[in-house]
């Protein structure tokens, strides 16, 4: 008879197989994690686009100023609606407008209504950051001063500008606000 050897693996090359798991896991892990940043990248920026396009059809329909700002303790994109001067009464008192009863479009009081919530707050993911940039030169010959949140006017026509969101790896991703239209554009960047 002929003498069979004994089936099964040898330790060394079981070994050999485990070494070459643990190299490949280690090349492939760090891509799917910066795969799933780059996800955050792009989910906020869709959020973000959309909240600045909800602040465009908010001013247009109740009549009122929308300010984009950003927020940085904890990150945050906001939508506010601008605060109005000072109306004098027939007393001679103040009374902020924006605790007056104004009809808006459809007939309701537009102070009176909050903004949407999933539009009015856009929490950024941790690592990614925002930043406003003006337009080079607004439709009225000014340029927007730094830190000033993206105004869009009861017309519908902003100055323009861009909101720029970046990641701790350096991708950047931008929506712009074109100028006299209002109308919001994303772009990818470096």
């Amino acid at each position: 008879m002929i003498a069979r050897s004994p089936s099964g693996f040898t330790l060394i090359e079981m070994t050999v197989v485990l070494m070459i798991l643990v190299i490949v896991a280690a090349a492939v892990v760090p891509a799917l994690h910066g795969a799933a940043r780059q996800g955050d990248l792009d989910g906020v920026t869709a959020r973000v686009a959309a909240s600045a396009r909800y602040a465009r059809e908010t001013a247009t329909g109740r009549a009122v100023t929308v300010d984009l700002a950003v927020q940085t303790d904890p990150a945050a994109v906001l939508l506010e609606v601008e605060p109005e001067d000072a109306v004098p009464t027939a007393f001679g008192s103040s009374t902020p407008t924006s605790t007056m009863t104004r009809p808006g479009a459809n007939g309701s009081d537009s102070a009176q209504q909050p903004l949407a919530q999933r539009y009015a707050r856009v929490l950024l993911p941790q690592g990614v950051t925002a930043q406003l940039e003006s337009a080079a030169e607004g439709t009225s010959g000014q340029t927007l001063a730094a830190g000033e949140p993206l105004r869009f006017p009861p017309d519908g026509r902003p100055d323009g500008g861009a909101i720029v969101l970046r990641d701790a790896r350096g991708h950047e991703r931008r929506i712009l606000v074109i100028p006299g239209t209002g109308q919001v554009v994303g772009t990818e960047g470096g």
